[in-house]
């Protein structure tokens, strides 16, 4: 019997067992069993590093951040689901399961939250730390499925759901710098929102501000669909002065545009807004999409698209199209008509198979999203839309910038690669092998033959 196991029955976190022999003795200045838990002795000491490495990283990048903009708000830890990534560590998990009970199980996680989140975070109606769990408790809370610096160790991966308990009422809030509407009123030109979540593609209009975004709003266009969309995920509201915010309320967050949105803090909206709920991933299923757009007052064909004269030259058949952002990034155009020469070529193995990318032109992005040069399918959930982007060729290989650093695993012989490393010719690094949700990606860089 482990020193863990020892302390943990002798303080009444486990089923009782008979009495221990002397050799099993532990005596009253021993340490706490969560401090011991984490010790080279206990079989189940990573899983209880992962715990705390997972506590203390939502400390830092989600309840703090959170409570710059909201002090006074509290996050209510409900569950927490652990999923091992490793034989080793499925099996310590159900040894774990199998040997103390729920309400030990409880005991030993909140001396961790204690630990790692001195302040912002409540416990009171923790449940259960499990690998299972009722889909039907599960919807009960939001998950916080953490893609954080460090949080994955020794082959577990952890979700937390929970939800943050508002100190303010959410529909009377005031964006940053501006003067908020104090009570619901009417627009006088309604809000338009596309949306595109796992209940599929709609359009509602929205006529009154506030309008509550989520999986429990309480209005049915508000209702949104979505893996990893909270309760009430946010807020669209309007100050004074007629500009449109929206206010994030969900510990997952949310893309707008392209930037990310911190719990707790507010945006201005542009006309024609993105807004991505939950985090980067592109599966509409899980993190959800919204199209905002209004009409100009007094502009009723606001929302029918002119299309712009042909170039003077053209046959009149076909457009030509421009750059999408007005000239800050123009298009790439061939020298000539000839193909270019290939600088490297890519063997890449997704969930579709295998193919061979030849790669003619930098930088040059790998990912999920819809403008990568070589885009992975949607069923690799674990890539990021722009996970790898090659800058240079040389006779050392291949120099990219990782923009997957913290998140599911950019690998080269299991060992992860930092912001920017160099992929030598010949080698095969993986992208997203600690996602164990989806298949992994895998790519080789080969010389371009003459």
């Amino acid at each position: 019997m482990s020193l863990f196991d020892t302390l943990a029955r002798w303080l009444g976190l486990s089923e009782p067992v008979p009495a221990a022999t002397s050799a099993d003795t532990v005596s009253i200045g021993a340490p706490l069993p969560s401090a011991t838990a984490q010790g080279p002795i206990s079989p189940y000491a990573e899983l209880w590093q992962s715990v705390d490495r997972h506590l203390a990283q939502f400390m830092v990048h989600s309840v703090l951040p959170h409570r710059q903009f909201e002090p006074e708000d509290v996050f209510k830890l409900v569950r927490i689901q652990v999923t091992g990534t490793t034989p080793a560590a499925q099996n310590a998990i159900e040894r774990f399961l199998a040997e103390f009970r729920p309400e030990s199980r409880r005991k030993v996680v909140l001396a961790a939250v204690t630990r790692n989140c001195a302040q912002g975070v409540s416990t009171e109606g923790f449940v259960d730390f499990n690998r299972d769990f009722d889909r039907a408790e599960l919807e009960e809370s939001d998950p916080y499925d953490a893609q954080l610096v460090d949080a994955y160790q020794g082959g577990y991966q952890l979700t937390l759901y929970g939800e943050w308990e508002l100190q303010r009422a959410v529909p009377f809030t005031t964006p940053p710098s501006a003067g908020a509407a104090s009570r619901a009123a009417p627009l006088a030109v309604p809000l338009d929102l596309h949306i595109h979540d796992a209940a599929g593609r709609r359009q509602v209009q929205v006529a009154t501000l506030p309008f509550v975004l989520g999986r429990a709003a309480t209005s049915a266009e508000g209702h949104i669909v979505g893996a990893f969309v909270s309760r009430r995920h946010g807020l669209l509201e309007r100050d004074e002065q007629g500009r449109i915010w929206y206010r994030e309320t969900s510990v997952n967050g949310s893309i707008l545009d392209d930037g990310a949105i911190a719990p707790g803090e507010c945006r201005q909206l542009r006309n024609g807004a993105q807004l991505r709920l939950g985090g980067d991933a592109s599966n509409a299923a899980e993190c959800p999409v919204l199209t905002i757009r209004w009409a100009a007052p007094h502009d009723a064909d606001a929302h029918t698209p002119i299309r712009a004269p042909l170039r003077a030259g053209t046959d009149g058949v076909t457009p030509i199209r421009t750059s999408l952002d007005d000239g800050a990034h123009p298009a790439p155009t061939p020298l000539s008509a000839t193909p270019a020469r290939p600088l490297c070529v890519l063997t890449v193995k997704d969930a579709h198979g295998s193919r061979t990318v030849p790669v003619t032109r930098l930088p040059y992005v790998i990912g999920r999203s819809e403008l990568a040069d070589c885009r992975v399918p949607e069923d690799n959930a674990g890539v990021s839309r722009d996970h790898l982007v090659i800058l240079a060729i040389d006779a050392a290989g291949a120099r990219i910038d990782n923009n997957a650093v913290g998140k599911w695993g950019t690998e080269i012989d299991d060992a992860e690669q930092p912001a920017q490393f160099t992929l030598a010719w010949g080698r095969q690094v993986k992208l997203a092998g600690r996602f164990v949700k989806a298949p992994a990606v895998t790519v080789l860089l080969l010389p371009a033959t003459a």
